[in-house]
């Protein structure tokens, strides 16, 4: 996943700090939320990608701002070096070494905020899996359609033969699931 490659780089780029400890943590429980299960992954990604959002963003903000002499001026009167050092706020020196520094950061934002405006609707309609959900309709209708299906014509029949071909699938995929479920049925009898 890239998303997690990105998490996981974000977190452990630079020296361990409170920022990157968050980011670690993001990370952690992305990666529990999915060895729960699959279904408490993908009922809470909404929220914990969307919580990483805001927080990537306040951080690009929070570490930027810093670089200004008068806003580190200001912090400095309520919190000592040390603990901004903790925090993982720094003052660079050259332009290019903040952007070095910021940039996995601002790559983790992007990546985020493309998958929850322009992708999620989408995997999560593929990544359904009630059991009324493996049908060919749904399956149809999850499926994204292209402009050159959509036209009469040539396209037409290659457009019957993919429905076919997903109608089959589906069937497949529903013969599958009633043969686990009579499977686990005698499992269970076998257990009683």
């Amino acid at each position: 996943m890239l998303l997690d490659e990105n998490l996981l780089q974000a977190s452990v780029w630079n020296k361990a700090s409170f920022i990157t400890i968050g980011y670690f943590g993001f990370f952690a429980v992305t990666v529990l939320s999915f060895k729960t299960s699959f279904t408490v992954f993908r009922n809470t990604y909404f929220l914990i990608f969307t919580l990483l959002t805001a927080y990537t963003s306040v951080v690009i903000l929070v570490s930027y701002c810093y670089q200004f002499s008068g806003a580190a001026t200001k912090v400095h009167q309520w919190i000592s070096e040390e603990w901004t050092d903790a925090i993982g706020l720094e003052t660079e020196e050259k332009g290019g070494s903040l952007f070095v520094r910021l940039f996995p950061s601002i790559l983790l934002y992007v990546v985020t905020m493309l998958q929850l405006k322009f992708f999620h609707n989408q995997w999560k309609q593929l990544t359904d899996c009630t059991a009324s959900g493996h049908t060919a309709s749904s399956v149809e209708s999850a499926r994204p359609s292209t402009s050159s299906e959509s036209s009469e014509g040539a396209g037409g029949a290659r457009k019957k033969r993919k429905e076919k071909s997903w109608k089959r699938a589906a069937k497949t995929d529903e013969i599958i699931a009633k043969r686990e479920v009579s499977k686990i049925d005698v499992v269970e009898t076998l257990k009683e």
